[in-house]
């Protein structure tokens, strides 16, 4: 293989501009960082997980085939979206409470983003409107801090499409997403494995955005 030559004195001549550029530019405000990661999280949203990938948005090494292989690998560190600017949130469904409520538990991070999202909207005792669009249907339900297991719990009617189903076989996802404008505060879908619980953990995984406790995953975006 060819030995690239490089001319003499180039290399400390990119370094001289580099250091001429990095000392001409202007400092970013706080406001300007902060609007920059609205825009990123905006943008990030939008894109499919191989393509977060591709971009090299985190340091994974790879996408998980979905959430069962996300709980083998190790939490991030350095999450490229914090909490604050996502409109989303997920939790396994591995464990839950509840008999006549199906109640779903959020770590604190996750539920964080749910609190956010819901703020002036929830009534007493912490009810809130939720919308289900696999049957169009706005429901009361209850989310709460417990602050003995530091956990946010959202009470799930029985009635809700894929409950029953989730009860039965321990998997799948619970996301709460922003609600539809000038509707509910939150929206709430129950998936079960496959392609549309992998695209939510994978641009999780994607984005270091996610976590987990000894019983199940969750994350945010």
């Amino acid at each position: 293989m060819e030995r690239r030559v490089w001319p003499e004195g180039c290399i400390s001549s990119a370094s001289s501009v580099f250091a001429d550029i990095w000392q001409a530019a202007r400092p970013a405000t706080r406001d300007e960082i902060r609007h920059y990661a609205a825009h990123f999280a905006d943008c990030a949203r939008t894109r499919s997980p191989s393509e977060l990938k591709a971009l090299g948005v985190s340091d994974a090494n790879r996408i998980p085939s979905g959430p069962a292989d996300l709980a083998l690998q190790p939490p991030p560190s350095d999450p490229a979206v914090e909490p604050g600017f996502a409109v989303a949130a997920w939790a396994g469904l591995e464990s839950f409470t509840g008999e006549f409520r199906f109640q779903v538990e959020f770590p604190r991070r996750a539920g964080e983003v749910v609190s956010r999202l819901v703020h002036g909207r929830a009534g007493r005792h912490g009810h809130v409107e939720v919308y289900c669009p696999d049957d169009g249907t706005t429901r009361q339900m209850q989310y709460r801090f417990y602050a003995d297991n530091s956990m946010f719990r959202l009470n799930i009617p029985n009635d809700v499409p894929g409950v029953t189903w989730a009860r039965q076989h321990r998997v799948g996802l619970a996301v709460v997403e922003s609600g539809p404008a000038g509707g509910a505060p939150v929206r709430l879908r129950i998936l079960r494995p496959g392609r549309k619980a992998d695209d939510v953990a994978g641009r999780s995984a994607a984005l270091g955005t996610w976590g987990k406790t000894p019983t199940r995953t969750y994350g945010w975006f």
